[in-house]
C-alpha cells in the first residue's frame, strides 16, 4: 500500500516537472464555488457561506437578488430580513459569466412559532386564578397497588 502511496507521488512530481508548470501554478480558467446549494436562516440570525476561488487572485463578490428577504455582506455573511426565499449570487469583478448562487430561506425564528396558538390570559394569575389550580402537596396520594 506504501509503495503505491509513493508511486502515485512520484508519478505526479514527474508529471509536473515534464510540463515545466510546478505543482502550485495556477492554470486554465477561473472557477468559483460556494460552499453550500442552499441555506436556511430565521428572521434575524445570519449565517455563512464560503466561497472557493480558483485559478485568480480575484475575491468574490456578493450580492442578494431579493435584498427584502436576505441581504449579503462582502464576507458571506448572509442576514435573514423576512420569510421567504431568494438567491445569493457570487461572482468575479471582471468575470460575469464565472458565478455560483446558493439558495436562501428565511424562516420565522423559533420564538415567533408559538405566538399565534398562544392564548392571552391577560397578565399575570390572579389569587383566584391560583386558587382553581391549588392543592395539598403534603397529602397521600392514596394509590391503590394490585396486590
Amino acid at each position: 500500500m506504501n509503495r503505491a502511496i509513493a508511486l502515485a507521488a512520484v508519478c505526479m512530481t514527474a508529471s509536473a516537472c515534464q510540463s515545466g508548470k510546478g505543482p502550485v501554478e495556477q492554470t486554465g480558467d477561473p472557477q468559483l464555488t460556494l460552499s453550500a446549494d442552499s441555506v436556511t436562516v430565521d428572521v434575524g440570525a445570519s449565517t455563512s457561506v464560503t466561497v472557493t476561488v480558483r485559478n485568480t487572485g480575484q475575491s468574490a463578490q456578493f450580492v442578494s437578488r431579493d435584498q427584502s428577504v436576505a441581504t449579503v455582506q462582502a464576507d458571506g455573511a448572509i442576514s435573514g430580513m423576512a420569510v421567504g426565499s431568494t438567491y445569493v449570487v457570487a461572482t468575479l469583478a471582471n468575470r460575469a459569466d464565472v458565478r455560483d448562487s446558493v439558495r436562501v430561506r428565511v424562516q420565522a425564528g423559533i420564538a415567533d412559532t408559538c405566538a399565534i396558538a398562544r392564548p392571552d390570559f391577560g397578565g399575570p394569575a390572579s389569587a383566584a386564578d391560583r386558587a382553581l389550580f391549588a392543592y395539598d402537596a403534603t397529602a397521600p396520594l392514596n394509590l391503590d397497588l394490585p396486590p
